[in-house]
């Protein structure tokens, strides 16, 4: 026998064993385990590794000896006292169950493992994860859970509510329909204090939103005006504004054209009802680009009155009082353009006149007539006087002359005397043949057809009125005179 040997091996049997003796340290007694409900460690394994005891002298053993217990040392006090681990084998298991795999040059038991450091001869130390389960730790993660989402809907609905509250507030979609009495002492009064003033009165309820609102829309202007005003809740905040500074009242004016009425008769209602000035009116007439069918043939000129004269539909119409010239001539056109078809300028057309030609003559004819039964017969003798050789192509009206004299004089006079005969105008048909330079009046739809139509069959070149309006006709210029000397016998029995 070897006596090297025969030492080395009693050196190792006199020598305590690190392992059993870190095995036996930690094994908890039973006075150590720890108290019902406590807290449950697990551990997973750690392994230590050494030299196999082939190639390992006896200094490499102790030095491992040594390292397995200071590593036993540190981890009791680097842990949690109350989380004592266990490192021994399983109970029961022999220290000899010791796993010694020569292709990793490793040593491993229970849930330690040491392995050796081929470079140094030192041990080294992995150590593993410790998982901690505690008892009831699942039921508090799903309260915790729960409160969040109430927490999270508990603020949406209040938020969501609070949104609602607002956008009514702004809308006044449901909201209280009291009437309440504001009065505005003061109109240069700040958006700030009419806010917090309608808050008080119970008008609106979130006053900030009601500044911001008026910031965004009217950039923080205000118009107010001094007085009393009933408002209810049920206004958006727009109809409090708007409630708060009214728009001026505007007033309506009923005016009625009669058949026959001039320009200069038209003008002079107008004005006379607040609307506009004659001198705005004539600058209207003859100098705006109105855009209708029918006025595109129609000239100013020389001549001519009025170039409007003849177009401006007679009946009755609704005004503001504050209308414009040209707005209000503007209805009457409208009017005009409703009631006149084109197809009459068609039908003008066929029977060789022109728009304007076929007003002109309309204007004659609503001129001498006062009923609408004897406009077919006076468009007859006007037919009849432009086609005779006896009169010349003349007209012998003496309408045109009294429109002469409304033009210039202001008024007609209700009998003319032999010099108004005699008048130097393009529109004294007396004196000038064919028709006057443009229409004496405004006529009617009547008078317009009578001017297309007359009668044809009646052979008439005369008339004269008769007291009740009715004209009295005749083919000849003796029964005209007869008709006349007829008409002042009556006039002088009543």
């Amino acid at each position: 026998m070897n006596p090297t040997n025969s030492a080395d091996e009693s050196a190792r049997n006199s020598s305590p064993d690190p392992i059993s003796e870190s095995a036996k340290r930690s094994e908890p007694s039973p006075t150590e385990l720890p108290p019902e409900g406590a807290e449950v460690l697990e551990a997973e394994a750690i392994e230590i590794a050494v030299p196999p005891p082939e190639t390992a002298s006896a200094p490499a053993l102790e030095s491992s000896e040594t390292a397995g217990l200071e590593l036993d040392k540190t981890l009791f006090e680097e842990g949690d006292p109350a989380d004592l681990l266990h490192f021994a084998p399983e109970e029961g298991a022999p220290l000899s169950e010791i796993d010694r795999t020569a292709d990793e040059d490793a040593l491993s038991f229970g849930d330690l493992t040491v392995s050796n450091d081929d470079a140094e001869d030192k041990p080294t130390v992995k150590k593993k994860r410790i998982v901690r389960r505690e008892k009831g730790a699942g039921v508090r993660s799903l309260t915790a859970a729960i409160i969040y989402l109430v927490s999270v809907i508990c603020i949406g609905v209040l938020l969501g509510l609070l949104i609602v509250s607002v956008v009514n507030d702004v809308f006044a979609f449901v909201k209280d329909d009291s009437i309440y009495e504001i009065t505005i002492e003061d109109e240069n009064m700040s958006l700030e204090e009419l806010s917090e003033y309608l808050y008080e009165k119970g008008i609106i309820s979130y006053p900030s939103v009601f500044r911001i609102y008026v910031e965004l829309k009217e950039d923080g202007e205000i118009t107010l005006k001094e007085g009393t005003y009933n408002i209810s809740p049920s206004f958006n905040y727009d109809k409090i504004l708007g409630a708060l500074n009214p728009a001026p009242v505007r007033k309506e004016v009923t005016i009625t054209f009669q058949e026959g009425m001039t320009v200069d008769d038209i003008i002079d209602l107008f004005v006379s009802k607040g609307i506009g000035t004659r001198k705005g009116f004539e600058d209207v007439i003859e100098n705006y680009d109105f855009d209708y069918w029918f006025l595109k043939d129609v000239e100013s000129t020389e001549d001519r009155y009025y170039r409007l004269e003849g177009y401006l539909y007679p009946d009755t119409y609704r005004f503001y009082s504050d209308s414009s010239e040209v707005a209000a001539l503007s209805k009457l056109l409208d009017n005009f353009k409703k009631k006149v078809p084109k197809s009459y300028a068609e039908q003008c057309a066929e029977l060789g006149y022109t728009m304007d030609e076929m007003i002109i003559m309309a204007s004659l004819i609503e001129s001498e007539c006062t009923w609408v039964a004897d406009y077919e017969y006076v468009s007859a003798v006007f037919h009849n006087r432009l086609k005779s050789a006896d009169f010349n192509g003349r007209l012998d009206s003496d309408a045109s002359i009294q429109y002469i004299l409304r033009h210039t004089t202001g008024s007609r006079k209700e009998k003319l005397e032999d010099a108004d005969l005699k008048i130097d105008s393009p529109y004294n048909t007396r004196i000038k043949e064919g028709l006057p330079p443009g229409p004496i009046c405004n006529p009617s739809l009547s008078a317009m057809t009578a001017a297309l139509y007359p009668n044809t069959d009646c052979g008439y070149f005369y008339f004269v009125a008769q007291a009740n309006g009715y004209n009295l006709y005749a083919k000849t210029y003796q029964g005209h005179l007869n008709n006349i000397k007829k008409v002042e016998e009556e006039n002088e029995e009543n």
